[in-house]
């Protein structure tokens, strides 16, 4: 009986081990089962290059990764036998305004991105964005296009009073002035201040030769932190941009942003205006600032389009327009004044006595009429005592003449 029992063990075993498993499953050891083969992970290059393999109970299927479409297009799923390729897609070509209103599409290897056309800001305030980001190409930024040259100093409060975070939102805000204007090295050129404590020049006017270079800038600006001393910054400004050596340039509009919050721990009206004798139209930008008397105080005229005052950071953007715009004008202003000053020196030039250096004053108005100093006064002096010189000898002559004139008389 007990041989009989174990001849049906052996016999059973035997059974088993002949048992084949279907397509996709392999024998489990000495068990009676199948088990199912994961040909992804045994074969990783399976379904070929930007494709991504599924495992399933029995079999596996492959399908493009995002970005890609495979090569023939009715097969989605497909396995190695199907000898399908995933090429690139070029989401760009999927439909019209794939990126949204006002928004290019540019395609890359597996995949794209999105930018605003020129003259239209993202509203997300970034570079570039996806269309499922639901980013609006916010309509139409003002564009400062008819300006030839001039020379902007953007001068930035970073003291604990504006704080890391609206500094970085203001650096962004900045980011969208640059963008209105044509930026480079023999057009408009974009210089900054940065001031708590003490002001710092963080690049020159001559630093940066194109609009994306200023705006890398921006973004990479680090904030500092201090005390408010807007009075000493505008010294500051005045004494260190507008020079030749820091890429200043003669003849050419001269513009300045100021960027603040909150009260100077210093006096600035002296220095501001000194600023504006010198030539320099001033625009401010109170954050969240109670007294707008100060900003009145620090701008040009006439205040309103020069004054901005914003309860706070997030309605920086709702002043763009508005304040590129004025820049703009400004600019094209000073353009015009310069112009008429260097005719009307042409014209002086042709009715006054030479040299030009020292007969030819031209001013811009009244107002700045002191800026004639004393030592071209004395050129008058120097005139007058040039003529005795040339005077002298003709009256010592005529005086000579007449004593002779008496003497020969009987």
């Amino acid at each position: 009986m007990c041989l009989l029992f174990l001849g049906l063990l052996f016999l059973l075993r035997g059974i088993t081990h002949a048992i084949e498993c279907h397509a996709g499953f392999e024998g489990l050891g000495t068990e009676n089962n199948c088990g199912d083969i994961d040909e992804c992970t045994e074969n990783p290059s399976l379904c070929g290059n930007n494709s991504v393999c599924k495992n399933t109970e029995g079999s596996y299927f492959c399908s493009c990764k995002h970005g890609f479409i495979s090569s023939r297009k009715v097969l989605k799923k497909f396995n190695a036998t199907h000898r399908v390729e995933c090429k690139d897609l070029n989401e760009c070509l999927s439909k019209t305004d794939f990126c949204g209103a006002n928004a290019e599409c540019t395609n890359t290897v597996g995949s794209y991105f999105c930018t605003c056309k020129e003259g239209f800001a993202q509203s997300n305030g970034e570079k570039t964005f996806k269309a499922n980001q639901r980013v609006k190409c916010k309509g139409n930024q003002f564009m400062c296009t008819d300006v030839t040259v001039a020379d902007i100093v953007m001068v930035i409060d970073d003291s604990w009073r504006i704080g890391r975070l609206n500094f970085k939102a203001i650096c962004k805000f900045l980011e969208k002035v640059v963008n209105a204007f044509d930026v480079g090295i023999d057009k408009v050129r974009i210089g900054l201040v940065k001031y708590s404590g003490d002001p710092k020049i963080e690049w020159h006017l001559n630093s940066y030769t194109t609009k994306d270079e200023v705006i890398t800038s921006l973004r990479n600006l680090p904030f500092k932190g201090g005390a408010t001393m807007t009075g000493r910054a505008l010294t500051f400004f005045r004494e260190n941009s507008f020079r030749l050596q820091s890429g200043s340039r003669g003849n050419v509009s001269k513009i300045a942003i100021l960027v603040t919050k909150g009260k100077s721990q210093d006096e600035m009206a002296v220095p501001a205006q000194s600023l504006r004798d010198a030539g320099v139209e001033l625009f401010v930008i109170g954050v969240a600032y109670i007294n707008k008397t100060e900003l009145k105080l620090i701008a040009s005229k006439p205040d309103e389009t020069h004054v901005y005052n914003v309860p706070d950071i997030s309605f920086l953007n709702d002043i763009l327009d508005g304040l590129t715009s004025n820049v703009c004008d400004a600019i094209k202003r000073q353009e015009e004044e310069i112009r008429r000053v260097k005719n009307a020196d042409e014209e002086l030039k042709v009715i006054t006595s030479k040299p030009d250096e020292t007969h030819v004053y031209n001013i811009t108005d009244f107002s700045t009429i002191n800026t004639v100093t004393e030592g071209q006064t004395c050129n008058v002096c120097d005139a007058v005592k040039q003529q005795e010189e040339k005077i002298r000898p003709l009256e010592q002559m005529r005086i000579f003449c007449l004593k002779n004139a008496d003497a020969e008389e009987p």
